[in-house]
C-alpha cells in the first residue's frame, strides 16, 4: 500500500530542531573531550590525540583534533561550541 499524499498532512517539523540537534551534539562532544581531559591532561599531545580518536572516532578532524589535544596536554580545559 502506497502512503497517501494527504499522511504527511498532519506532520511538522520543530523549528528549533537544529538548535536542540547542535545542542546534543556538543553536549556529548563536551562529555567525551571531558572523560580524555580527565584521564590525560599533561601528557604528550600524541597520546591525547590518540585518546581523542579513539573516544571520538571521527568526531574531530585536523586542525581541531591537534588544538584541543594540545590545550589537554598543557592542562587546559576545553569547551565545546558549534
Amino acid at each position: 500500500m502506497q502512503p497517501q499524499g494527504d499522511d504527511m498532512a498532519g506532520f511538522t517539523m520543530d523549528p528549533n530542531f537544529e538548535k536542540k540537534l547542535a545542542k546534543q551534539v556538543a553536549g556529548n562532544l563536551q562529555r567525551e573531550v571531558d572523560a580524555v581531559y580527565r584521564q590525560c591532561k599533561g601528557q604528550p599531545v600524541a597520546t591525547v590525540k590518540r585518546a581523542l580518536q579513539r573516544k571520538l572516532g571521527t568526531a574531530l578532524v585536523e586542525p581541531t583534533l591537534t588544538s584541543i589535544a594540545e590545550a589537554i596536554s598543557r592542562g587546559d580545559n576545553v569547551k565545546i561550541k558549534l
